[in-house]
């Protein structure tokens, strides 16, 4: 008996270590610093330091086990001050020398002129679960072509923070605008021999989410971000005077044989973009990292790679080589809506380019482009135009879908006759071969389309009539028949599994209505054996109208989501999953027939 029990004591208390176990992180930041000091001649400090405590095997083999810091020997002296590790037992290890490997940044792998960037590599020795990792460096930048504070920092890792250090030293008469979103300490101002000091402290910051569909602009995380800049504006002005969309005469040559064949000023752009987008490699470089330095757009073109503001650049020569008048545009976060913003937060850059009388928004980067308009407010647009830096405003708008079927069934095939609108915005800036193929891939899930005609109302509005055949393929005498639905919308997102709950805020693509409307008439031979379908649910995310009935030899069937919130904090999470899953329900997607002998 005494065995007995103490062999139920020995698995309680093994359960409440596994319990305790799973309850600690993978690793832990004890403190975490990072001290910015600016210089009256420009020169730019960042001293960094991290005690981090190794929870498990993960932690040191895959997460932490080393620290890389990237920074460019032209202008940047990197000093390691401290790095060691102290083990469970209070052992210290130093870092030795061979742990300490310069090599090249992966992103200047294929671009010889950036080859010069180090990136050190710190692996540290020494670790076990229990045990504290410590380092201490210092970046020391000398004054550069943009000699201004321009910090962004996301101040979150993927493993939680006990305490985080921020402090920025700055000449005492110097102006600087600062912004802490989803943060609320106040900084602690000192100054002392000419030299203003603000330090904020920030406890128990969480691990990052790693959960899927999280806010583009990562509004959702904590995030300083300071400027010495008097406005985002006088930031743009300096980068638009390095963007310098100027080519030789022989490239500009070269620039208009690449668009010789274009009919039309739209498909000059676009064979300028695929160019682009397919034969100049992008460098995944910041401005930061090539000391706020563009090569020449001749240059650019000589080499066949670029860092995303070279390739900018040369986007804007090629066009205006072609008798185009383009204009680079910044992104922002349109959650930051303020004057700290500088040229570091710059979300993206693109071209905006008219042609044929309509604005395009293409990148340089990748193709094709979705419309500004889907996203409309949660984006800040600056056109830095000739005649000046200026917002754009952007009014958001709802994709629509809206498709009416005529479908007839026979015991071995589908015949089909339809027509879908498109409005929205939710077909992308492309080519006019490239629109024709997303406009018709809207008819797919009909089967073989037979028939087809594009008409189009606006520039972001469009209609495909078409008629398209199926085969019927029938089992056990059954046949199941999948409704219709388009691959170009909610489908698209792949929100088929979603988790019971979730902790942080999920963020859709964009606002939608998807609506399908079908007459299925039954030709002999095949009878209809599914149930009647009436969903209905509506809350603050949306609604959902599903309803399926049969009426003589034809079903009717009627289908339309409407989701009319694309931010979904944690709160709301409930609503959206509870919509997603009555679209999803099979009884709206399937319809059962049983094949009969007509001979009978």
């Amino acid at each position: 008996m005494k065995k007995i029990k103490y062999t139920i004591l020995l698995i309680i208390c093994i359960l409440s270590i596994s319990t305790v176990s799973k309850a600690l992180p993978e690793a832990e930041f004890t403190k975490l610093l990072k001290e910015y000091t600016y210089k009256l001649d420009g020169s730019l400090e960042l001293h960094y330091s991290k005690i981090l405590k190794i929870n498990s095997h993960i932690a040191f083999n895959n997460l932490y086990g080393e620290t890389f810091v990237v920074y460019n020997p032209a202008f940047q002296e990197l000093k390691i001050n401290e790095s060691y590790t102290k083990q469970a037992g209070g052992n210290i290890v130093k870092t030795p020398q061979n742990a300490f490997n310069e090599v090249l940044p992966r992103a200047a792998s294929g671009a010889p002129y950036y080859n010069h960037l180090k990136e050190m590599v710190i692996t540290h020795t020494g670790l076990e679960i229990g045990a504290t990792i410590y380092l201490d460096y210092t970046l020391f930048s000398k004054p550069v072509s943009y000699n201004c504070i321009d910090i962004d920092e996301i101040l979150q890792e993927a493993c939680p923070i006990k305490e985080y250090t921020v402090i920025l030293n700055i000449p005492a008469d110097q102006e600087l605008n600062y912004t802490l979103c989803n943060l609320s300490a106040k900084p602690k101002i000192t100054t002392q021999n000419g030299i203003k000091q603000y330090r904020w402290t920030f406890k128990n910051i969480p691990a990052a989410s790693q959960e899927a569909f999280q806010p583009v602009n990562r509004e959702n995380k904590p995030r300083f971000i300071a400027s010495g800049n008097k406005s985002c504006k006088e930031a743009l002005e300096i980068l638009k005077s390095k963007i310098q969309p100027v080519l030789s005469p022989e490239n500009t040559a070269f620039a208009q044989k690449l668009a010789e064949k274009a009919e039309n000023e739209r498909e000059k752009v676009f064979c300028i973009q695929n160019y682009m987008v397919n034969q100049v490699n992008t460098i995944d470089l910041s401005l930061e990292n090539t000391a706020y330095t563009l090569r020449t757009p001749d240059e650019v073109l000589q080499t066949s790679y670029g860092t995303k503001a070279e390739k900018t650049a040369l986007f804007a020569a090629l066009l205006k080589a072609n008798g185009l008048t383009p204009e680079p545009v910044a992104v922002y976060p349109g959650n930051l809506k303020n004057k700290s913003k500088g040229i570091n937060t710059i979300q993206e850059l693109k071209i905006k380019v008219n042609a044929d009388k309509h604005p395009l928004f293409l990148s340089a980067m990748y193709q094709p482009a979705e419309s500004l308009e889907l996203r409309g407010g949660k984006d800040e647009i600056w056109l830095l135009s000739d005649s000046g830096i200026r917002p754009l405003t952007v009014i958001q708008s709802e994709g629509q879908i809206r498709c009416q079927a005529d479908i007839i069934l026979k015991p071995t095939e589908t015949t089909a006759k339809g027509i879908i609108d498109i409005q929205g915005g939710l077909l992308p800036m492309a080519s006019k071969n490239s629109l024709e193929k997303h406009i018709k891939a809207f008819s797919e899930p009909f089967g073989q389309t037979t028939e087809s005609q594009i008409s189009s109302e606006s520039a972001v509005n469009y209609r495909l009539s078409f008629k398209a055949n199926s085969p019927l393929v029938s089992q056990d005498g059954y046949i199941v028949y999948n409704l219709p639905e388009t691959e170009q919308g909610i489908k698209s997102w792949e929100m088929s599994r979603l988790n019971t709950d979730r902790k942080s805020t999920l963020e859709i693509p964009y606002l939608i209505t998807e609506t399908y409307d079908y007459l299925l008439s039954i030709e002999p031979g095949i009878e209809f054996k599914s149930n009647p379908v009436e969903i209905k649910k509506q809350n603050k995310i949306g609604s959902v109208n599903i309803r399926i009935r049969q009426i003589n030899n034809t079903i009717q069937v009627h289908k339309e989501i409407q989701l009319s919130k694309n931010t979904i904090t944690p709160a709301e999470y409930g609503d959206f999953r509870a919509l997603l899953t009555e679209w999803q329900n099979p009884l709206g997607q399937k319809l059962i027939f049983k094949k009969n002998d007509i001979n009978k």
